[in-house]
């Protein structure tokens, strides 16, 4: 899952702009391709030919 935090900019082109809500990415945990791939195969619905 990801986190997300929202943090309040103002726009970096218009000086005089209202400040806007944006959304970053929060890392929790970094894995390996490894992981990733396996953890992917987990939840897929495709299976291996015979």
């Amino acid at each position: 899952m990801i986190d997300y935090s929202v943090y309040m900019m103002a726009p970096s082109l218009d000086e005089e702009g209202a400040p806007k809500a944006y959304a970053r990415a929060q890392m929790r945990e970094l894995v390996t391709f490894d992981k990733f791939v396996r953890h992917i195969a987990e939840h897929t619905s495709a299976t291996t030919g015979v």
